[in-house]
Formats: structure tokens, sequence, C-alpha cells
């Protein structure tokens, strides 16, 4: 894929916020808002807060995955990715496994150790070929919500469906 600069997106922007949507929604998380602006760019998901103990490790994983694809699809899209928005969502998903470990083990913040850090780190490196797998699965869909964010549209939940169901040409 490639696209040029539109409307203040560019083709690695829109190939990234692209990634995060449409594997949102391909796992089953809601999508409230994807932007590949320059002014405002990001994906908007929705979870339930207080979502039953036997889901929350399962849709911590599944945010995990969104967190991953965004800059597995940029790279695909244009071989490269911009390092900023990638540590970004490195240490987002950091960040979100740091919390499912300590959940798991019933922790406190304050009694995090080096061994924890290791722990959420090698499930985030354990979920990255699945987030890569389901960008290949996705690819289609990824272009095609990436060239509506390209043209500088903010697109709604409801949108990236539409787009993903689009059939190729």
């Amino acid at each position: 894929m490639t696209m040029p600069a539109i409307d203040g997106a560019d083709a690695a922007t829109a190939a990234h916020e692209s990634g995060h949507a449409t594997i949102a929604r391909a796992i089953g998380l809601d999508v409230r808002r994807a932007s590949a602006s320059s002014d405002d760019p990001g994906v908007i998901t929705r979870w339930r807060v207080g979502i039953p103990p036997a889901e929350y490790a399962s849709t911590v994983k599944k945010l995990l995955l969104v967190d991953l694809s965004g800059p597995l699809a940029e790279y695909r899209a244009t071989g490269r990715s911009e390092l900023g928005a990638a540590r970004t969502d490195r240490r987002n998903a950091i960040s979100r496994a740091l919390r499912l470990v300590l959940d798991e083990h019933g922790l406190a913040d304050a009694q995090l150790t080096d061994a924890l850090r290791s722990e959420a780190a090698e499930l985030v490196e354990r979920l990255r070929p699945k987030a890569a797998a389901l960008v290949e699965e996705n690819w289609p869909a990824i272009e095609r919500v990436a060239a509506a964010l390209a043209d500088g549209r903010t697109l709604t939940g409801d949108e990236v469906d539409a787009l993903m169901a689009e059939e190729k040409p």
C-alpha cells in the first residue's frame, strides 16, 4: 500500500491507526473512533469496567494485541515504523501487561519486582506473533480503513466495520 499525504494524514500514520482500529474490531472490541489526523491521531476503544474476572485476562490480552498491531501494520505498509509511536505503543503494552501480571498475582504496584517486569515483557513478546498474524489476515481491511483515514476522515466504529466488510475490488 502506498498512499500520499492527504489532509495532514500520511501513509504511515493512516496504516498505524488502521492497524489498531481494524484489529480491535476483528477481535471483538468496541471502536469508538479512529483518526489519522495530525491534530488528533489515535483509536479510542471502549471496554467494560468491572468485567467478570473470568473475562479480565482475555480482554487485557486483546488490548495488548491492539497495542501491538499499529506498529506492525505501519511496518507492513511502509517498510518502517515511526519510533515515537512505536515506543508509545510498546510502553502502553508493557503497562497493560504489568497491570495484568500484578493482578494475577494479587499484588499492589509497590510490590513490582524485576521478575514480574520480565514476566510482563515476555507476555508482550509471546503475543507479538499473534498480532502479526492478525495484521496479515486482515490486511485488505487494514488497507481500506487506512485509505479512508488518509483521506482525513475520522471514522466511527460502524464505519470501520463497513470498510472491513467491503469486498476487494
